[in-house]
């Protein structure tokens, strides 16, 4: 599993952690319960509050007498499902399994995407560079914040391991991202890891950055933002101006962003760090930051719990959730219930692997040094200069020739909504194609599907490194169905 980012994360100590089988179990089960949790407290304002505090008068929370959810974990659990899908991965394929099962597992699971983690989906449908990282280069979503919400289960695969949980991000995270958002997920990954050996909120938030470089525009959000609690450890007001400074940047390629992982990371250290080790304390505040506050308070609330474990988790939370522990997460087959027993013993498989110790009740984790991941050249500041809209109907072609340094495919193919091919989402197969060809050299064929999780699909093709001079696109549209609607184009030329 190890790549050539992990590598340089490699370095062992001779002492070792010392833990109990119960908790360690206890931790494992606290950092998915502390997602489950989080995910709920915040779901009703995701989104709503852009660069924004959502004030006290705004209530927040769920009845602690009913099960969190009637029927099902749905799409407000998108970080959680996912993460369910790489560990069933780790079931089939063992602690080895390669980068492209993974792929594999995410494109063809039933449940919806978004972001980086659709476009991740389509590349692997598309059969475009399976099995090898995402970039910045030819993704457009690749510093969304998708596995900056995903990463949780690397860390608590990997206890008081970071260099595994690094190992475990290079092999999942840079299918969805890279840069940036990379080195968020890189990040959370190690917060969780460094968890089952501290309580100690600002340690933590310190030690993880170790983990990333600080040319990062993410470390340095961090530490501006530990700097804050340093001189005011009462006030988190003064730390989320600190975020909203980067938020407002001029000119910035991914300024304003709601989306933008290192924006979400700040608000999700502000709640550890301003939470005094306070469950509900911790949530509220990431939730209260505003942008992604569903996922972020989730994020918070599982290293919160990974520290602390699910015992110290107030029970007017807990109980919620075990009243609902037994139901299944959309498009997979685990429950929490699940979760919490094979997270525990994927982690004992991992512990070993990397020479731990388990005697019985006592397990000793061999002590890793974290080193931080390299720095990727980070996209530069381009802008939009044009947008071209164009129809394409069946066994149609279209060629255009273009000075830009970047081209973005958009397909706008409206049987996905109100159009005229309702029909077609009852279709499980590919219904049309767009066959991508650059300076004469075919690059990619978008496929387009009629099923409810695969339907809704916009970005085709993007490449952010065109040589200087004019270049040629040409597109060709094929149906295989007769259901699916002419498709309609916006290409963007950036500069």
């Amino acid at each position: 599993m190890m790549g050539v980012l992990s590598l340089c994360a490699l370095c062992c100590c001779s002492d070792k952690t010392q833990i109990s089988r119960t908790e360690l179990a206890d931790k494992i089960k606290g950092g998915w319960a502390g997602q489950f949790l989080g995910c709920a407290y915040g779901g009703p304002t995701e989104f709503k509050y852009v660069n924004k505090i959502i004030p006290p008068e705004v209530k927040l929370g769920f009845p602690a007498d009913k099960p969190l959810v009637k029927d099902i974990f749905g799409g407000l659990y998108d970080d959680v499902y996912m993460d369910a899908t790489f560990v069933a991965v780790f079931e089939k394929h063992g602690l080895n399994a390669p980068r492209r099962e993974f792929a594999k597992a995410v494109a063809e699971a039933n449940y919806e995407l978004w972001c980086a983690n659709k476009a991740a989906r389509f590349e692997y449908l598309d059969g475009y560079n399976v099995g090898k990282p995402t970039s910045w280069k030819t993704n457009p979503y690749s510093n969304d914040i998708d596995f900056q919400i995903e990463a949780d289960f690397a860390g608590l695969m990997s206890p008081a391991m970071p260099t595994n949980a690094i190992d475990v991000c290079n092999t999942i995270g840079r299918i969805f991202n890279s840069g940036e958002d990379y080195y968020c997920g890189v990040y959370v990954a190690t917060l969780y890891s460094l968890a089952f050996k501290t309580t100690d909120m600002q340690k933590l938030v310190e030690d993880a950055l170790k983990a990333i470089s600080q040319q990062s525009i993410s470390y340095n959000i961090v530490s501006d933002i530990l700097s804050e609690y340093k001189k005011d450890k009462s006030n988190w007001l003064n730390a989320w101006n600190v975020v909203k400074k980067y938020f407002e940047k001029p000119c910035k390629t991914y300024a304003k962003q709601t989306l933008y992982a290192p924006y979400n990371l700040g608000y999700v250290v502000i709640g550890l760090l301003y939470g005094n080790g306070d469950f509900e304390k911790t949530i509220d505040i990431s939730t209260r930051c505003g942008l992604d506050s569903d996922c972020n308070p989730a994020t918070a609330g599982g290293i919160w719990a990974t520290a602390f474990g699910y015992n110290k988790i107030p029970e007017k939370f807990r109980k919620p959730l075990e009243l609902a522990e037994n139901k299944l997460m959309f498009g997979t087959n685990y429950t929490p219930a699940m979760l919490y027993e094979i997270g525990t013993k994927q982690a004992i498989e991992v512990i070993a692997k990397n020479g731990g110790k388990i005697n019985g009740e006592k397990i000793a984790i061999p002590s890793q040094k974290i080193k931080c991941v390299e720095f990727e050249t980070p996209m530069p500041d381009y802008k939009i200069t044009k947008r071209e809209q164009i129809s394409l109907k069946d066994n149609q072609s279209k060629e255009i020739t273009f000075k830009a340094k970047g081209i973005e495919v958009f397909v706008y193919h409206y049987s996905t909504k109100n159009a005229p091919n309702a029909k077609a989402k009852k279709i499980n197969s590919e219904i049309a194609n767009v066959e991508v060809s650059l300076n004469g050299k075919p690059v990619r064929n978008a496929k387009f599907f009629g099923d409810l999780h695969r339907v809704y699909r916009k970005y085709a093709f993007a490449d952010f490194t065109l040589p200087d001079g004019e270049n040629t696109i040409n597109l060709t549209f094929k149906k295989s169905n007769k259901l699916a609607a002419d498709f309609f184009c916006e290409i963007r030329y950036y500069k």
